[in-house]
């Protein structure tokens, strides 16, 4: 009995792995690998970052799933906007299917006109960045660790070879991605040097089609569009000269803020043709950023997947630590945990990830965003940094 149920969970995770291949890994921690969220964040903070997310879904199931990814931005205002790559590796399943890509990403900031000393404009402090990204995926899967039905014996398990037809080890196609950013800050009623900041966007993958198979068939990527929305409102500000938790700037003072950051994202992938679904992703939420380093967060995922007789619901709880100098941020540490509460057990184990970003203020390619001297359009708007997560 106990070779049998080894078996059925064998198989189950299988044809999990099977019918899921097509959909793309996402990150919990969306805002915090936001370029893989959306190629338009490329370039909007000063200077380069890094970041560099690990998650793994369901440990406590055989053939869970386990993501490593890399990105890297530089805001390069002589260009028009900046310049990254993002590189990801998947592992699902008992099949060992592995996924990985790389991309290389330009986006292009549109400044609006700087009417400061004249009349007042709705767009005075607003950037509209776009993306578009290019990479190349691979993927390739074990076929010695998958168990067919011929294999099967009612008594005794897996005791025969198989007579399946077995594809290819592995396949390989070029991807295109785009995406738009709408980010502005409104004037606060309370605080003179704290804005509201607002930040709207969309992005559109697999734009190019390509065909994924490891059996010759024409099954082609299905398309992925994402929308996603966040408010940053400051409710408290005073100044200090020093920060209480060691990280100082002796040349000027600082404004501490409480932050209240509300975040919505939603997605879908696939089409509605035959034996195939559309699945949906809805994740809404709030993080607090206090004055100290450290931030709060909690989401309600819903996901609606064909895969599933029952939808996925979770709950997604985070918090993160800011290294700071001064007012500059330098980088900060994010962990999250997803509890699914409704269609999936929690004996899965959840999801576990972790977030790390790194960020080198002065770190300039090709020119330096603190220049104006003709590489900034005359007569517009510096591009506005970012001072959490958008």
């Amino acid at each position: 009995m106990r070779n049998l149920n080894f078996v059925f969970l064998l198989l189950c995770s299988s044809i999990f792995v099977t019918n899921l291949s097509a959909q793309d890994a996402v990150f919990s921690q969306f805002f915090n690998m936001r370029t893989f969220l959306n190629p338009a964040f490329v370039g909007i903070e000063r200077g380069s970052v890094t970041n560099i997310g690990y998650r793994k879904q369901w440990p406590s199931i055989s053939g869970h799933f386990t993501t490593y990814a890399v990105a890297g931005d530089f805001q390069v205002p002589c260009i028009g906007g900046g310049l990254g790559f993002n590189v990801l590796h998947d592992d699902e399943g008992e099949a060992a299917l592995q996924t990985n890509a790389f991309s290389l990403t330009y986006a292009y900031a549109l400044r609006f006109p700087d009417n400061r000393g004249g009349a007042k404009s709705l767009f005075e402090r607003a950037n509209i960045h776009f993306g578009i990204r290019a990479g190349f995926t691979s993927k390739s899967i074990d076929w010695d660790r998958l168990v067919f039905s011929d294999q099967l014996d009612p008594i005794y398990g897996i005791v025969r070879s198989t007579g399946a037809a077995v594809g290819l080890q592995s396949f390989g196609y070029p991807d295109v991605d785009a995406g738009f950013l709408w980010r502005q800050e409104w004037k606060h009623f309370r605080f003179k040097h704290t804005p509201f900041r607002s930040a709207f966007g969309g992005s559109f993958f697999h734009l190019l089609r390509p065909i994924q198979s490891f059996n010759g068939i024409q099954n082609t990527v299905p398309l992925r569009f994402s929308f996603h929305a966040a408010l940053e409102i400051p409710f408290v500000e005073y100044k200090v000269k020093r920060d209480n938790y060691g990280f100082s700037d002796s040349r000027r003072s600082f404004n501490k803020r409480f932050f209240l950051l509300p975040y919505m994202k939603y997605e879908y992938q696939g089409e509605w043709v035959k034996n195939q679904g559309v699945t949906r992703l809805f994740d809404w939420g709030l993080y607090l950023q206090t004055p100290s380093p450290l931030y709060f967060g909690g989401f309600f995922q819903h996901q609606e997947n064909p895969n599933f007789s029952k939808d996925i619901n979770a709950l997604i709880l985070n918090a993160g630590f800011v290294f700071k100098q001064g007012s500059e941020t330098l980088g900060d540490l994010g962990l999250s945990y997803d509890f699914n509460i409704g269609g999936i057990s929690n004996q899965t184990g959840g999801v576990f990830e972790l977030t790390y970003r790194l960020r080198f203020p002065d770190a300039n390619l090709f020119c330096n965003p603190r220049l104006r001297n003709g590489r900034i359009p005359k007569g517009t708007s510096p591009l506005m940094d970012c001072n959490n997560f958008f």
